[in-house]
């Protein structure tokens, strides 16, 4: 991809497993970076538990960015860990989107290129502290239904028998104390990418991996196998 977003706590980037996992403790604050490695603008349209945020940030070409909050509002990103009955399928419907950051890279559009409406808003920014940002992207993509439904080296998981399970969903959280202006920018549509991040509790944490190479278990904290060297 030529655009990665990933979990930062604290400023340390957090492990992604099976791909697209990250698994935090409840109550943990959490901002989201966007490295772009491109040649060209990007803004990235996020969907945050099945709801779409009406604003998106603005990464420049070969730029990090940090995002810290809602955006349209001073909150930063909070992990709420709770619990719900594993049993009862309209609560599991209820809960389906819980913890996804799903996450669609629509990129500049070429100087060369036609000009087409609607245009967007893109970032400058005002001092330091502030961050640069677009809105009204008028995108209508909900792509959380489109998840796979398993994936490959991933264990088994076993058949609930009338248990309680922790769900976490993204709320918000303190103050970020962020700003935010806008500029004009146009995006190419036909030109994206897409990327998904689910968070989930710890209590969901498997112990153990299965290499989709060689099928050798090794614990969950591995880089590579044991056996045959595969990198996780």
């Amino acid at each position: 991809m030529k655009t990665i977003a990933s979990i930062l706590v604290k400023g340390v980037k957090q492990r992604c497993y099976y791909n697209d996992n990250v698994f935090l403790e409840g109550g943990t604050e959490f901002e989201i970076e966007f490295f772009n490695k491109s040649q060209r603008t990007v803004c990235p349209s996020l969907t945050i538990n099945g709801e779409k945020l009406s604003s998106s940030p603005v990464v420049y070409n070969g730029q990090k960015f940090i995002l810290k909050d809602f955006i349209n509002n001073d909150r930063k990103l909070l992990f709420k860990v709770y619990e719900v009955d594993s049993n009862d399928e309209d609560v599991k419907n209820a809960i389906k989107d819980n913890g996804i950051i799903s996450i669609i890279y629509y990129y500049e559009k070429l100087i060369q290129e036609k000009i087409i409406k609607p245009s967007m808003k893109e970032p400058s920014l005002l001092n330091e502290d502030e961050i640069n940002f677009s809105i009204d992207l008028s995108l209508s993509s909900n792509i959380s239904d489109d998840l796979p439904e398993s994936r490959e080296g991933l264990p088994p998981v076993p058949k609930e028998i009338n248990l309680k399970e922790e769900t976490g969903k993204i709320i918000k959280g303190t103050p970020s104390g962020v700003k935010y202006k806008t500029v004009e920018i146009e995006l190419d549509y036909n030109d994206s990418e897409t990327q998904i991040i689910k968070l989930l509790p710890l209590s969901k944490k498997p112990k153990f991996i299965n290499c989709p190479k060689c099928k050798n278990t090794s614990k969950i904290e591995a880089n590579y196998c044991e056996d045959c060297g595969f990198k996780y």
